[in-house]
């Protein structure tokens, strides 16, 4: 809030004193959230004098503003900047013969996020109250973590969402699924129980890393901070992936990465209509076990398999023919292994063979995909398993 000395007393619950000992001419106030708004309030106090000027001895309730404009907007840069003198853009109501000492101004329901009072002919105010009716523009859910167990393959994304309108306040609502509200829902996946690092000050006024719970019994920051006490909160990057993209179809393949632990899920729900609003009923999320833990890939030249310093370097725009290499390792009971792999390639590949076992031998896969995309070789009769892990090797030029 800004505007007239006494700010924050239009909010204080008090209506037995005015805002401020002087006549104000203007209030702006951040609502904290863009809210459905129709209706503003503001009134003297019902008792009291003022002790002030021109004033002295006059009545509060009598010293009422005779003249009043309301506006509003959504725009923060307009918050932060404009002359609290004028108006927003969006002017909601006026009254320039203003003779009563409730003002009960009245406008069409709009999702608006400041709002200012403005007093060309300057008084006494006690409060200003806000009223709306409508639904939230924007409702956000976020989920506990979910443990797995053990490290998994994530796959669909699944949710039952349905979209209501209702017409008006106490009526009954009716599923309206063309009305314009929208879910979107995001996941990311973690190696550990926690998102967040959490960090206390040592000896030396460094952050050292420690668990939530020896955080949580620190004693709060101080200017700088003092050893012991607690430090930043950050995300921990190192264990947890970043929020996918946005989801906004239910069945969609999650994408996050795969072979962790943990997995946490937020939706956030828009709509564009102050009486329109959806309603989540369930998400699920498939998981599998990893088919082996670790798998490790390697790409060479053919002519060069040990490259020195390890790094594979081809010339441009030259044809050369590559190998790939793929060992795996299995550290549970759960993983089955595979008999397919998937390359994502640049451009269509020429495919030469598929070896596998120790020495490598020339195996006939059992299918093969080619396009310009991708590159699949299929060989269930001879599967990687924990019983049968042979190294593979496929060898294709571009």
């Amino acid at each position: 809030m800004y505007g007239s000395w006494g700010s924050a007393n239009t909010i204080d619950g008090d209506v037995d004193q005015p805002t401020h000992s002087w006549v104000v001419s203007d209030y702006t106030f951040d609502l904290g959230l863009t809210v459905p708004l129709n209706r503003v309030v503001f009134f003297p106090p019902e008792r009291g004098r003022s002790a002030a000027g021109p004033y002295l001895g006059l009545l509060f309730r009598d010293l009422y503003p005779r003249q009043y404009v309301i506006s509003g907007s959504l725009d923060s840069q307009e918050f932060l900047t404009s002359d609290s003198s004028g108006d927003f853009d969006q002017v909601l109501s006026s009254d320039f013969s203003h003779d009563e000492q409730v003002a009960d101004a009245r406008f069409p329901t709009q999702f608006l996020r400041f709002a200012r009072v403005r007093f060309p002919s300057e008084g006494f105010i006690a409060e200003v109250e806000f009223y709306g009716e409508g639904f939230l523009p924007e409702t956000r859910y976020t989920s506990q973590l979910f443990d797995m167990g053990e490290p998994v393959n994530f796959g669909r994304l699944q949710y039952d969402f349905e979209v209501y309108r209702s017409p008006g306040p106490g009526g009954k609502p009716a599923l309206a699924p063309n009305a314009p509200v929208q879910i979107a829902v995001e996941a990311r996946t973690g190696r550990d129980d926690s998102p967040l690092v959490y960090h206390v000050f040592d000896e030396l006024r460094r952050e050292d890393v420690v668990e939530f719970e020896e955080w949580e019994r620190a004693p709060r920051k101080i200017d700088s901070g003092f050893p012991g006490q607690q430090g930043s909160v950050q995300d921990d990057l190192a264990n947890w992936s970043f929020w996918s993209v946005p989801h906004y179809t239910s069945g969609e393949g999650i994408r996050v990465p795969d072979g962790r632990r943990f997995i946490q899920v937020r939706a956030s729900l828009t709509s564009e209509e102050v009486f329109a609003f959806g309603r989540l009923n369930s998400l699920s999320i498939e998981y599998s076990p990893l088919l082996a833990n670790p798998i490790v890939g390697e790409v060479a030249l053919m002519e060069d398999p040990h490259p020195t310093g390890g790094g594979v370097e081809v010339p441009l725009g030259e044809p050369v023919t590559l190998t790939y290499d793929v060992r795996a390792g299995f550290s549970s009971g759960t993983q089955t292994g595979f008999d397919a792999i998937r390359l994502q390639t640049p451009e269509a590949v020429d495919f030469q063979r598929f070896e596998m076992g120790e020495p490598l031998a020339i195996v006939e896969p059992d299918s093969m995909t080619v396009d310009d995309q991708e590159l699949v070789v299929h060989f269930p009769s001879h599967p990687v398993s924990r019983a049968s892990n042979q190294p593979v090797r496929l060898t294709f030029a571009t």
